[in-house]
């Protein structure tokens, strides 16, 4: 998904649903792509490299002024949509009851 919004600069939307987030570091990896655009240290530096290496010429047609991966990091921030759908069983939750 990260490729697609980042590289084909395509929309793209991850869905997500509570009982999906149940594992801490899974939380930490979707809170870095809510905060930053990024899972820092998913890629190794050769995957990065092979990865982003062909945005060159689309950077300098878009006229960004930051490194590579910035401009894809910032084509993430744009194209990637999350979606958290959280089920709420309580009967507290249930607007007008209180």
């Amino acid at each position: 998904m990260l490729a697609v919004a980042g590289v084909n600069n395509e929309p793209v939307c991850l869905f997500l649903e509570d009982h999906q987030l149940n594992n801490p570091s899974f939380l930490e990896y979707v809170n870095s792509l809510l905060s930053a655009g990024e899972i820092p240290g998913l890629y190794a530096a050769d995957e990065l490299a092979a990865l982003i290496g062909d945005l060159k010429d689309q950077m300098t047609e878009a006229g960004f002024f930051g490194s590579l991966f910035d401009f894809f990091v910032s084509r993430i921030r744009t194209n990637l949509h999350i979606v958290l759908s959280l089920v709420c069983v309580s009967d507290m939750y249930i607007i007008g009851t209180y």
